[in-house]
C-alpha cells in the first residue's frame, strides 16, 4: 500500500503550506495548562498600542537589500495501521539567504535565494523498535548519505531566483536547474526529459515554493486597521485528495522594539477534504472517514523594514482510512492482503526567525 503508507508526509507537507499563514503560541498542554497559555496570551494582546489609524501591509524590498530566515518544522506524528502504531519526531532547519535583484513598480520584487545550511533530526519507533537518523549538510557527509537526503539538502549552494508579490505570495520560483541536477545526481543526464521535467516541476512547487513561503507573512491588499481581518482560501490537491484551505488574519495591534515598530498579527486557519468519500489510489480503495487539518498563531511584522520579524505556527492533523486492496492482491496473498483501518494523529509547528548574515 505505497500511496497509503506515504500519506502522512504528504499531509505535513500540505500543512506547511498554511504555515506560511501566520503563528501560534506553542504546543498548550490540557486542563490548565491550556488556560495559562490563553491567559499569557490575551494579556500579551492587551498591552499593545491600538491606534484607530489604518495602515498598509506590505512588503518593502529595494535592490541591492540582502537578509535571511531560518525556517524550522517540527512534526510530531503518530500512525496506526489498525492496532499496530508508530511513532515519529522529525525537525528540520532551513537556513536562508535572500538577495534583492529586482523591485518593480507594483512592489513585487525577484530575489536571489541561495540555502546556507539545513539540518534535520529523527526519532522513529516502530513498533518498539527505536531508530535515530540525523544530518547536517555542513559536516562533511559520505556520498550515501548525501545522496539519501537528496529531496532536503539539493538547494544548498545552489542559488536559485524568487518572484514575490507585495502582499507575500511566493509567485513563483525559477533558475533552479542546478538545484534539480543536486536532486536528481548521476541521473540527471539519463532521465527522460518528459519524466525530468515533471519532476522539476513537483520539486519546484513543494521543495522550494511551498517551503519558502513559509518565509514571507500573506498580507492584505488594503490598507486596515487593529480588529481588522481578511481572508485567504483556496483549493488544492494534496497527493490524490483534493482540499480546501482556508485562513483568517486579524491585526491584534502594534509593539515598540529595538528591532523596530512591529505588527502583531494573529491567525487561524483550517483544511478540509472536498473529494469523494470513497477514492481509488491506484493501490487499494481508501474511504475516508475522518479528515481535519486546524492551527493558529500569530506573525511579527517590522513596519520599519517591511518584512516578517518571526513566526510560529502550531497545527494539528486528524485523518483516518479504511483501505481495501485490489482484487487481484487479494487472489495472489489472501492472507496479507486484507483490508484494514489507516489513521494519523499528528501536530506540527513551524518557526521562522530572521538571522544574521
Amino acid at each position: 500500500m505505497i500511496a497509503i503508507r506515504h500519506l502522512p508526509t504528504l499531509l505535513l507537507l500540505a500543512t506547511a503550506v498554511l504555515a506560511s499563514c501566520g503563528e501560534s503560541g506553542g504546543k498548550a498542554g490540557a486542563g490548565d495548562s491550556a488556560s495559562v497559555a490563553k491567559d499569557s496570551a490575551l494579556a500579551a494582546v492587551a498591552k499593545l498600542e491600538r491606534p484607530t489609524d489604518v495602515v498598509r501591509l506590505a512588503l518593502a524590498f529595494k535592490s541591492g537589500d540582502a537578509f535571511g530566515y531560518a525556517i524550522t518544522t517540527v512534526q510530531n506524528v503518530s500512525m496506526a495501521r489498525d492496532s499496530a502504531v508508530d511513532k515519529s519526531t522529525q525537525r528540520m532547519t532551513y537556513r536562508y539567504r535572500f538577495d534583492v535583484l529586482a523591485v518593480n513598480e507594483d512592489g513585487s520584487a525577484r530575489l536571489r535565494a541561495t540555502c546556507l545550511a539545513v539540518t534535520f533530526k529523527g526519532e522513529y519507533d516502530d513498533g518498539g523498535t527505536k531508530k535515530t537518523m540525523q544530518y547536517d549538510s555542513r559536516e562533511k557527509n559520505p556520498e550515501s548519505k548525501e545522496k539519501t537526503f537528496a529531496q532536503y539538502n539539493a538547494p544548498v549552494g545552489a542559488p536559485f531566483e524568487v518572484t514575490l508579490t507585495r502582499e507575500g505570495k511566493v509567485e513563483r520560483v525559477s533558475k533552479y536547474d542546478e538545484v534539480l541536477k543536486r536532486l536528481l545526481g548521476k541521473d540527471f543526464n539519463t532521465i527522460k526529459q518528459q519524466a525530468r521535467q515533471k519532476i522539476a516541476e513537483d520539486y519546484a512547487e513543494n521543495g522550494l515554493q511551498n517551503i519558502l513561503q513559509g518565509a514571507f507573512q500573506k498580507l492584505e491588499d488594503r490598507p486596515v486597521g487593529v480588529d481588522s481581518a481578511w481572508r485567504h482560501a483556496w483549493t488544492g490537491n494534496l497527493g490524490f485528495l483534493k482540499v480546501q484551505n482556508d485562513a483568517t488574519y486579524t491585526l491584534k495591534g502594534f509593539e515598540k522594539s529595538a528591532r523596530g515598530k512591529l505588527a502583531h498579527i494573529a491567525a487561524s486557519m483550517t483544511s478540509k477534504y472536498i473529494g469523494n468519500k470513497t477514492l481509488d489510489t491506484g493501490q487499494g480503495i481508501a474511504t475516508v472517514e475522518t479528515f481535519d487539518i486546524t492551527g493558529s498563531g500569530t506573525t511579527l511584522f517590522n513596519m520599519d523594514d517591511g518584512r516578517p520579524e518571526s513566526r510560529k505556527t502550531t497545527q494539528t492533523v486528524r485523518v483516518k482510512f479504511y483501505v481495501e486492496p485490489p482484487e487481484e492482491l487479494k487472489k495472489m496473498a489472501p492472507d496479507q492482503a486484507k483490508s484494514f483501518w489507516w489513521s494519523q494523529n499528528a501536530t506540527m509547528e513551524s518557526i521562522v526567525e530572521r538571522i544574521a548574515l
